[in-house]
């Protein structure tokens, strides 16, 4: 199972869970994901071509099962896979490939805190014997404030390092193979991308 797959298993294992316990509490400012995502970020690029072959169908399932997970719940979402210049995925001698996947509230998600350890929570539960979430670790959330916590996951024969921020508008996945970065070194990658994915 490669990356794409277990991204798929993860982060829309933990839609219908997180939806469910998410509170809504009116507007609140706060930045704005990016909607469709940018060309570049934090010194990656957007790898369209990537987008449109080798995760053309990871990217699809994400968008099928996205809409009635957070139907109500979501004003604005978008996906997109990124390269890391410079660096060459050890098992498939091409560019080590992050996947981000970025949620607008379409009124408030509330408590970044709590809505995070929800997030987070949903993910375990959603993959209950079919992988399993190691214990995540609170990180700097860096540029544009909430929360964010970083884990690792296995899926099948797939391993996965992902870090996830929350405000009270916005929820941000940034998921990479663990082989290709450490949970220190994705937090690094997520704030430093954060500034070119978000607007207030």
């Amino acid at each position: 199972m490669g990356l794409g797959a277990v991204c798929v298993v993860l982060v829309t294992a933990s839609f219908m869970y997180f939806s469910a316990q998410m509170k809504s509490s009116g507007t609140q400012p706060g930045p704005r994901i990016l909607v469709p995502a940018p060309a570049a970020a934090g010194g990656l690029t957007r790898d369209y071509a990537a987008e449109r072959t080798i995760y053309r169908v990871v990217l699809a399932q994400l968008r099928s099962r996205f809409k009635p997970a957070w139907l109500g719940a979501a004003s604005s979402y978008t996906a997109a896979v990124y390269d890391e210049p410079g660096r060459t995925d050890p098992a498939t001698k091409g560019p080590v490939r992050l996947i981000f996947l970025g949620v607008n509230a379409a009124s408030s998600f509330g408590d970044p805190s709590t809505n995070l350890s929800n997030y987070m929570a949903g993910i375990g539960a959603g993959i209950a014997g079919h992988g399993a979430v190691g214990r995540p670790t609170q990180v700097r959330a860096g540029p544009g404030g909430g929360s964010a916590e970083c884990a690792e996951a296995t899926a099948g024969s797939g391993r996965a390092t992902m870090c996830v921020w929350a405000t009270g508008r916005t929820i941000g996945t940034l998921a990479v193979s663990t082989r290709d970065a450490s949970i220190s070194e994705l937090a690094g990658i997520m704030r430093r991308m954060r500034p070119d994915v978000e607007h207030r």
